[in-house]
């Protein structure tokens, strides 16, 4: 179960899938880049460190998140040892103290990017089994940011009572405070740091990076007035000698978060942050920016408050996301119960056209066969005849497939010939492609192909195919080839493609419809991309014994 928890999560960076980027070498490209930076993040914490405590600040923390959440949590293991190398490389860990100590110094430095992957891999694993609001994609990612930093800790718990002098603590008081300075720290590294990094690199992932900034003069003027309200009650308690307290900004930032959404919030969360930063940092050039300095456990009671500030603003703004994404849902649910009704009627009144024409259809093949008959010649009236004669059983046919197209469909399933399959999809299809000029390329198919299956439903799977083909479609033509595969008929669409390229705008249920009937077959749709070109194709069980039509 660990396994496949840890290669949960695919998603899309930079326009290439995770399961591109895990191959060749953008991967070391990746591996490399992260290292520098988080090198310099790493030296940039520095400031907001303390003798007996981790950083109060550690921004490192939010690109080793932003990398595990992008690229999925089975790189935790790659990014650790690029994290030890970086510590080595830099002098954050000395070669001496590795050389005496080397299985604590390399512990210490490895496992808190496993406990990263890991917290990933869980919140994942619980959402995929959730159908809830809380645990929606907005939500996953504000989950994972809390729960990961607390993971990373939990991780160093057996190191920091084992051997304690690992980090220069000498009482059970001072192991408290190191642990919880480094989850403050990584947590507010992780909130402030990761949520941009990942919406730049993966800007179709909205779900999970929060959006495009978009924020008009009346949402400014109410976000200044709440949070000038939050600060001018918290100069009040300062001058009363009350100190720093969290609970009107926590007030203010919750407020926001669940009226602007995660993108609005996030920008007030980093404005709240700068504002405090400096006032804990360590001094500089000999003075603190605040008039005598401040006490270590000052630094830490400030960034408590900091912390909580910025966790209960992050989770309402993805709660309120979250909320979004479920009336979106829901109102696109909405409108396709309303296009099924329509539909509805649609077949109602098609059956009944098409009931009117197929009896003149039928006149009008059966005298242009007569008339064919009459006209046994080679003169211009039998050409023009032997058309007409052609053009009415073409009709007749598509009428036909129309009209068992739509009836109800609540027939045993039966044995069908693949071949019927292709040939009743193209011709329901065609004038569609046709009328896109672009060519359906049917390659000839086998006749001893037969599955089991209801046929207007596996019909419907094979249009519905073709016509996402169509839609997604840069060339000129979408091939049409099947073949064997063991017990299994495959049946591939291939289309050229460009990414974010869509012909047709679409409700997005066609492809659905399609997997679920021919799951319901016992096959199954598979996508992939084939040298430039995207395939889909249905799997289909052969029928045990038949390879006849």
């Amino acid at each position: 179960m660990i396994s496949h928890m840890w290669g949960a999560g695919e998603t899309f960076v930079l326009g290439a899938s995770a399961a591109q980027w895990r191959s060749g070498w953008r991967v070391g490209v990746v591996l490399v880049g992260y290292g520098v930076a988080f090198s310099l993040l790493h030296w940039l914490a520095q400031a907001w460190s303390g003798p007996n405590f981790y950083s109060l600040w550690y921004p490192a923390a939010g690109l080793r998140f932003a990398l595990l959440w992008l690229l999925g949590a089975r790189f935790a293991a790659p990014c650790a040892v690029v994290e030890l190398v970086s510590d080595l490389l830099t002098g954050g860990m000395k070669w001496h103290d590795l050389e005496l100590n080397p299985v604590w110094r390399i512990y210490s430095a490895i496992v808190p990017g496993l406990g990263y992957g890991l917290a990933i891999a869980l919140i994942r694993r619980v959402a995929s089994k959730s159908s809830t609001i809380v645990m929606s994609a907005p939500m996953q990612l504000g989950f994972a940011c809390v729960v990961a930093p607390f993971a990373g800790m939990a991780m160093l718990v057996p190191q920091d009572l084992l051997r304690p002098d690992q980090i220069g603590v000498t009482d059970g008081a001072s192991l408290i405070t190191a642990l919880t300075t480094m989850a403050l720290g990584d947590l507010l590294g992780v909130l402030m740091v990761a949520p941009p990094i990942i919406l730049l690199a993966a800007p179709d992932t909205r779900g999970a990076a929060g959006g495009v900034l978009r924020i008009g003069l009346g949402q400014v003027a109410e976000i200044g007035a709440i949070l000038l309200g939050a600060l001018g009650l918290n100069t009040v308690f300062w001058n009363v000698g009350l100190s720093f307290q969290a609970m009107p900004l926590m007030l203010a930032v919750a407020w926001i978060g669940l009226r602007q959404g995660r993108a609005v919030t996030w920008s007030v969360l980093v404005l709240v942050t700068l504002l405090m930063l400096p006032f804990t940092a360590l001094p500089v050039v000999g003075r603190s920016l605040l008039a005598g300095g401040m006490a270590d456990l000052e630094k830490i009671h400030w960034h408590l408050g900091l912390a909580s500030i910025v966790i209960v603003g992050y989770l309402a703004a993805s709660y309120s996301d979250a909320e979004s994404a479920a009336l979106e849902a829901l109102d696109r649910r909405n409108r396709l119960l309303l296009q099924a009704d329509r539909l509805k009627t649609l077949r109602a009144m098609s059956v009944s056209v098409i009931h009117e024409i197929s009896q003149p259809l039928t006149t009008l093949a059966i005298e242009a066969r007569h008339l064919r008959h009459m006209t046994n010649g080679t003169d211009d009236l039998a050409e023009s005849v032997r058309r007409i004669d052609g053009k009415a059983q073409g009709i007749a046919t598509l009428v036909r497939r129309l009209r068992r197209f739509g009836e109800r469909g609540e027939v045993a399933p039966a044995l069908i010939a693949v071949r019927y399959l292709v040939e009743a999809a193209a011709d329901l299809a065609g004038a569609e492609f046709r009328a896109h000029g672009v060519e359906l390329a049917i390659a000839p198919v086998p006749d001893d192909l037969v599955v089991v299956g209801r046929d207007v439903e596996l019909v419907q799977a094979l249009v519905n195919l073709l016509r996402n083909a169509l839609s997604h479609s840069t060339g000129p033509v979408v091939d049409v080839a099947v073949e064997q595969d063991g017990d299994a008929a495959c049946i591939r669409v291939r289309n050229a493609f460009r990414e974010r390229h869509v012909r047709q705008e679409g409700m997005g249920v066609g492809l659905m419809i399609a997997r679920t009937i021919v799951e319901a077959c016992g096959g199954r749709i598979d996508h992939r991309e084939e040298g430039g070109r995207w395939a889909a194709t249905m799997i289909l069980p052969l029928a045990t014994g038949e390879r006849t039509t």
